[in-house]
Order: structure tokens, then sequence, then C-alpha cells
């Protein structure tokens, strides 16, 4: 399973500008490490135990969740250094909700100037934390509060060459997002073009398989083959890719569209930990709605497995029709749905034959006779 960790402080502001030859040395790997010893999961003791230990995707919600009541209580309060444990196993999990809050919790706090081991230990800064707080809302998509973070920042510290460098940058990754906020957020959902920095949140939602092959994706074994992937996938024209995060939780999935001459084709996954919860159709509604207004999209088919009752579901609550039109062997295990304006099944027929062609898939379509009369 993948596992991740956040970048010393001072190396953040290098994190976000970080190249493809860079990001593979990153500690997200695809591939599956040892649990922690015990049955019983204590956030604490996990903490001090990630040197020598690896946390498997199926502990990390329930040490999210520890962490999320451990910091919500006021008596007994966590001391500074339980929060800073406890933020440098958030920046594992590639928890940024959590990490952004204990770093305004740190912010209030301040150092424990009373224990000197502790003081002389303390290298997170005023500024190192609010660098660190701002990248967390910055992977979320909050761009407005995470240069609101810098903004108060920079009233202290005026000519700080890292804060400026940092505002400048996160200014620029929203001026570069090809669309509006607003159009990319439904609470409790936002979705964000899925890009290189999404690597280690990516990896601990896919380390269940049966996403991968219900989704028809690559078995990812590095970091290096991810990346290529979706430059791959950015290469292509008309395929677009997205990032599902939760305001509370962060990623936890994905959703990609293909757009050709208007008729679009869908896919969606989510990690297994937040499936079942409505977050799949809502973030599809979101996909759809960005696809009718910046992609000119007319019309939209998906397809899925017929066993994938729980899809086939979500695809009807979405308006989308199943379509009678068998697959051929070996792929006759699926099925095609359709949302958009009505049309002549010998008009669906010939559109869903084109857009496959289009897509250079391995599917066809069984042969399939209209009455020319009807």
């Amino acid at each position: 399973m993948a596992t991740a960790s956040l970048a010393p402080n001072n190396e953040l502001k290098q994190v976000m500008q970080v190249k493809h030859s860079q990001l593979s040395r990153q500690q997200a790997e695809f591939e599956t490490h040892p649990p922690l010893p015990g049955h019983a999961v204590n956030w604490l003791e996990t903490t001090r135990m990630l040197a020598h230990h690896q946390v498997g995707a199926e502990r990390r919600l329930e040490l999210m969740l520890q962490m999320r009541q451990a910091v919500s209580l006021e008596k007994p309060a966590l001391s500074r250094e339980q929060l800073l444990l406890a933020s440098e196993l958030a920046g594992y999990l590639s928890d940024w909700p959590l990490l952004a809050l204990l770093c305004e919790k740190l912010l209030k706090t301040g150092p424990d100037k009373a224990n000197n081991r502790l003081a002389e230990a303390e290298a997170s800064t005023a500024n190192e934390l609010c660098i660190k707080q701002s990248y967390c809302l910055e992977q979320m998509g909050l761009y407005p509060q995470a240069l609101a973070v810098l903004e108060n920042q920079l009233l202290a510290r005026p000519f700080d060459p890292e804060l400026i460098s940092t505002y400048e940058y996160c200014k620029s990754q929203w001026q570069q997002l090809p669309f509006a906020l607003t159009d990319l957020q439904n609470d409790p959902l936002m979705l964000l073009p899925l890009t290189e920095q999404h690597l280690e949140n990516f990896s601990w939602q896919y380390a269940d398989s049966r996403i991968r092959k219900l989704c028809n994706l690559p078995k990812f074994t590095s970091n290096e083959q991810w990346l290529q992937w979706l430059d791959g996938c950015r290469q292509e024209r008309g395929i677009y890719l997205f990032a599902v995060m939760h305001i509370e939780w962060g990623f936890i999935g994905s959703v990609s569209l293909e757009v050709y001459q208007g008729v679009g084709f869908f896919y969606y996954w989510l990690g297994s930990d937040f499936q079942g919860q409505g977050f799949g159709p809502q973030a599809v509604k979101i996909l759809l709605s960005l696809a009718e207004r910046y992609f000119s999209q007319d019309c939209c088919y998906a397809k899925v497995y017929h066993h994938n009752i729980p899809s086939q579901k979500a695809l009807s609550k979405l308006g989308f029709t199943p379509l009678d039109f068998p697959v051929k062997a070996p792929f006759d295990n699926e099925s095609f749905y359709y949302l958009g304006p009505d049309k002549a099944d010998w008009e669906l027929y010939r559109e869903l034959s084109w857009l496959l062609q289009a897509q250079d898939s391995e599917l066809e379509l069984e042969e399939k006779y209209f009455d020319s009369s009807v």
C-alpha cells in the first residue's frame, strides 16, 4: 500500500514545485507494506513507531478518526508535543484537512518555553507553520483560505522572501486553474484537476484492487509508472481527470471524462472507506455540469459490469438509462448506459459505435439490425 509523509517544513515550497523525477523519489509507493504489529491501533503509539513501521491502508481511516476525536476534546487538551506528533502522522497519511487544523492550533499555542528540550527541538516557526497550513489548504483547492493565511503572516513579516514566493506560487496556481472554483464545488465535495501532487493521495485510496478491476485501470507498481500514466492521459485530447476532494477527509477518489465532438463518456471510483455514502453520484453531477459548461457536452455514455449492482443503481439515480446493445466477447459482461436527449435506438447504436472507435477501445457492439419503418 502506498504511504506518504510530508516533506520537512523548509522544503514545502520545493515540494509544490517538484518535477516528475523528484516526485518518484517520495515515500508514496504502489506496493504493500507490513502493518504495524498488534491488533489495537493507537494514533500516538503509531506516530512513535513510524520510523520503523508502515501504516496499511486498512488502518488509515481509523487513525484519522482517532486523531480528530483527540483534537476535538477540550479536556484533556492535547499538549504541544502531542499536536506535533499528530501533525507528523497527519502528514504521513496525507490528511490535509486535519493537518491544516493542527497547524492552526500550533500557531495559537506557541512553543513550550518552559521545556528547554522541547523548545530546542521545536523546528516549526510561525512562518513554517503558515506555509504548511497554506499548502494543505491549497491541496484541498481552498485557494482563498490558503492566501488568507499567508497574507496574515505577511502583515507581521512583509519582506520575508519565503512567504512572498509561497504566496505568489499559490496565487499563480489558482490563476492557472481552468475552471471557476464555484463550478468545481458542491459541498462537501470539490473536483480538482488530477496532477502530480495527488500521487500520495491516489495511492492510499487505490490500495483496494477491486477499484482497478472495476474501472479497467492499470496495476501501478511504482510512482514513475503512475506519473507516466497521468502524463499520457493528459496528452490525449478530450480526456479530463479529476481528484474528488472531501472537505473533511481530503482525497476520496477520482472521476474521468472523455469528450469527443460533444459526446461524453465517464467513469469514477471512490476509496473503499467512502463508498455507499452518495459521494460518487454527487461527484458525477459536478462533472456533468462542468462537461456541459466547459466542454460543450451534449450527451454522455457510461459502462458498468453486469455484477456491479451499486454502480447500476447510481447511474439510474443520475438519470442514465440502460442500453440494450450487447458487447462482443470477451467483454460481454459489460453494459452501456446513456444520458441525453431522446434518440432512436439506431441513432444511439451508431453514436456509441462511433464513440468506441474514437476512444480506440477494444470493445465492440454486437451487430444489431433496426426496423427502418420505425
